[in-house]
């Protein structure tokens, strides 16, 4: 239990993140945030493999560069859900990705879950109606579809990471490679519709999201990696909570009655999920 509290100390990170991403989204494009956002993290990254001599060779390349696609395009669509909406809305329905898993391991993966899974994805999705309608206005909806986009791409790049630690692969190259491919895309990105004028003001909260978002990451693979699976899974939730309170601290953005419930719902479905779903694979 006690190791799987560095996913709190994650969720803060992310949460703090999207504020800052959030605050100069009307001065960054969504290819600026994914370069800084990714490169920072790279350097980061690959420091710490070379201190632990990690090789940065790898014998499942293409492994690494489906979950990299996934991953960054997951990315991508949450930058633009959180420029385009309340950052715990925006948030939570990144965070549906325990409920795509559980349809997933359905469909895709030919799993037999217990009752209480279906049970648990009824709830998400009636949670992610809730917040869609009646709440959203019509110019939100693209905002909306983003989110619920990168909850699917992040639900099938943790599937690809499973896969890669499985494989053997270490930690810390899965998330060199995915900060390697997210450097890549956002400088292509930014080479063919240019890079957007970063004014001085503008540099401390790219540093600043961009050094969160490593921090998270670290904090999050510390959680994984010494706690409880399922406990630190429910943790990440904490990251919803932290957006709602930092937004409305920071940014003052409130929430209506309805996209409380929808949050509540998609929070109750996710963790569910989680837990159901590990049980049905005993």
């Amino acid at each position: 239990m006690l190791y799987s509290l560095w996913m709190v100390v994650a969720g803060f990170c992310f949460a703090l993140m999207g504020v800052l991403i959030k605050h100069v989204s009307d001065k960054l494009a969504v290819p600026d945030v994914l370069f800084y956002r990714t490169s920072i993290n790279l350097l980061i990254v690959s420091i710490l493999m070379l201190q632990r001599r990690v090789p940065f060779s790898t014998k499942v390349p293409f492994l690494h560069v489906r979950r990299a696609l996934m991953g960054n395009l997951s990315l991508v669509c949450m930058f633009y859900s959180i420029a385009h909406l309340p950052i715990a809305t925006a948030t939570t329905l990144n965070y549906t990705n325990p409920i795509f898993l559980a349809l997933l391991s359905i469909f895709l993966f030919k799993e037999k879950p217990t009752s209480m899974v279906y049970v648990a994805i009824l709830i998400g999705f009636a949670g992610i109606v809730t917040i869609l309608h009646p709440s959203f206005s019509p110019t939100q909806y693209l905002g909306g579809i983003s989110g619920l986009a990168s909850g699917l791409l992040t639900a099938l790049a943790y599937y690809s990471v499973g896969v890669l630690v499985r494989s053997g692969e270490s930690e810390l190259r899965v998330v060199f490679y995915f900060s390697l491919t997210g450097t890549v895309m956002g400088l292509l990105w930014l080479l063919w519709s240019k890079f957007s004028h970063v004014a001085l003001m503008t540099l401390p909260y790219i540093v600043g999201f961009g050094l969160l978002g490593s921090l998270g990451q670290v904090c999050m693979t510390r959680a994984y990696g010494l706690g409880k699976a399922l406990t630190t899974s429910a943790l990440s939730y904490t990251t919803v909570i932290f957006s709602a309170l930092l937004s409305w601290a920071i940014l003052k953005d409130t929430l209506t009655m309805s996209t409380i419930l929808g949050i509540t719902m998609i929070i109750i479905g996710g963790v569910m999920s989680m837990v159901f779903n590990s049980e049905s694979r005993k």
